[in-house]
């Protein structure tokens, strides 16, 4: 076996997710985005070399895309294909250098029965914990175009999900860019994280991140409607 140390910092600011097909029981989305933050990566199990290397660098130019298919039940999750790549700005330690560096990663992840992200009729006062998830997954990693690479995968993993629990603290009316919806006021994390849904839509219009959260700190919000879900409205 082997290990690879790693520790990413990485933001976007122009995340883009959209519904691009739909079935009677599914929802396929596309992620589109820009990131970038720095990286730290020990190249020991990629490099049979004497001596310690590790590398820092800055993701410029990188981005990312995939799919995500949901069951509309409960948008509960059922497969991620996710590709991040780009370039990096790389400096090797203890070698004070600093060079550009192609790079790639693609991750997939299927659940082996979906997970719900969201499984309950709201009621103000109520609470909903998820279950926790059993998944396939495999990553795959290269930089400079391949000349160095590594796979890794795990079958039947699972993660405690179920400490995560939805809140309904409210009712509310909000506008966003894709109209205005009645919404029932939502939290996660002790309030870590709060989320507004409208029944009418089946759908979270806005969800953001608390100020308090220093190291994940995110705002999205629903932009428009397919021309299916407006006219059976």
């Amino acid at each position: 076996g082997y290990s690879i140390p790693v520790s990413l910092d990485i933001s976007s600011n122009r995340l883009k997710v959209k519904v691009i097909d739909e079935t009677h029981d599914t929802y396929t989305i596309e992620v589109k985005g820009k990131v970038k933050g720095d990286a730290e990566i020990g190249l020991n199990d990629l490099i049979d070399f004497s001596i310690p290397l590790t590398f820092f660098g800055k993701l410029r130019r990188s981005k990312l895309d995939g799919t995500i298919i949901l069951d509309k039940a409960g948008f509960g999750l059922k497969q991620i294909s996710l590709n991040l790549k780009g370039g990096i700005w790389l400096r090797i330690k203890p070698i004070p250098v600093l060079v550009p560096i192609p790079y790639a990663i693609h991750i997939t992840a299927s659940f082996n029965s979906a997970c719900p992200l969201f499984g309950f009729a709201p009621e103000i006062g109520k609470s909903w914990c998820m279950p926790s998830p059993s998944f396939d997954l495999e990553v795959k990693t290269s930089l400079m175009f391949g000349i160095l690479s590594r796979s890794f995968s795990v079958e039947n993993g699972s993660v405690p999900l179920n400490i995560i629990c939805h809140d309904c603290i409210g009712e509310s009316q909000i506008t966003v860019k894709g109209g205005t919806f009645d919404v029932y006021e939502m939290e996660i994390l002790d309030g870590m994280i709060q989320y507004f849904y409208a029944p009418e839509i089946n759908n979270v219009v806005k969800f953001v991140s608390h100020e308090d959260m220093e190291h994940l700190q995110f705002t999205g919000e629903l932009i428009s409607l397919k021309e299916s879900m407006q006219e059976n409205e």
